[in-house]
């Protein structure tokens, strides 16, 4: 019950009146930063993704978290963290910076970019010295101070860093130097004839390029026989 008041009016009938005071503590937030690295062609590759609080504070922070398959698969593409219980991080006192680090396999696959996600659960705050609750409410409370998740997503992306074999073209035959009289084709590129020079002398082998519609093919034939 109040008795007195300064700059208020109380009820005459001495009948109790009801307070509301405002809470204007400071609310520190918990947020998830983004990772996009290249996954590398063997053993592992580190995505350490940043988790910031916004104020320091005096106590220990512990913040849970998951991790979800986008397009990339856990054991095949990452290396998953499975609970229960949730696997966690901890702020120490004043800390504001903190990582989760996800190990991405390499590989030699040509393959699209793949993607996956770290999602933060709760934030769960120790009691502070002299007293105090702890706890965790969609965020956690030290009893002078919230605290809330203002982005609980790190998304992931996976560069693929791999590249389409290239095959190489076709070894022609190797040439005699001397080259004999051809023909030119009615506008389909063939130039001429080679003299293979058949080594048990029995005659010569004669070969056409051709050239068309961007391929080169060649032709043999036994021109003395």
């Amino acid at each position: 019950m109040i008795d007195s008041a300064t700059g208020a009016a109380l009820p005459l009938d001495g009948l109790s009146v009801i307070g509301t005071i405002l809470n204007d503590d400071f609310q520190p937030t918990v947020s998830i930063g983004d990772v996009t690295q290249a996954e590398g062609d063997e053993g592992y590759t580190l995505f350490s993704f940043p988790v910031t609080l916004s104020e320091a504070v005096p106590v220990e922070v512990t913040v849970s978290y998951a991790i979800y398959d986008g397009t990339a698969t856990a054991y095949e593409d990452y290396e998953p963290r499975i609970g229960p219980p949730s696997p966690t991080i901890t702020f120490a006192p004043y800390q504001t910076y903190q990582t989760i680090t996800v190990a991405v396999h390499g590989d030699y696959r040509v393959e699209p970019d793949e993607t996956f996600r770290v999602h933060l659960l709760d934030v769960f705050a120790a009691s502070p010295p002299g007293g105090g609750e702890g706890g965790a409410m969609g965020g956690g409370s030290t009893g002078s101070a919230t605290f809330f998740i203002a982005k609980a997503d790190g998304d992931g992306v996976i560069l693929n860093d791999d590249l389409p074999s290239v095959s190489r073209p076709p070894v022609l035959p190797d040439l005699a130097a001397s080259i004999v009289p051809g023909h030119v084709g009615a506008g389909d590129g063939t130039a001429f004839g080679a003299d293979g020079g058949d080594p048990n002398g029995s005659g010569m082998n004669g070969m056409s390029l051709r050239y068309y519609n961007g391929e080169l093919s060649y032709q043999t034939t036994d021109l003395m026989s």
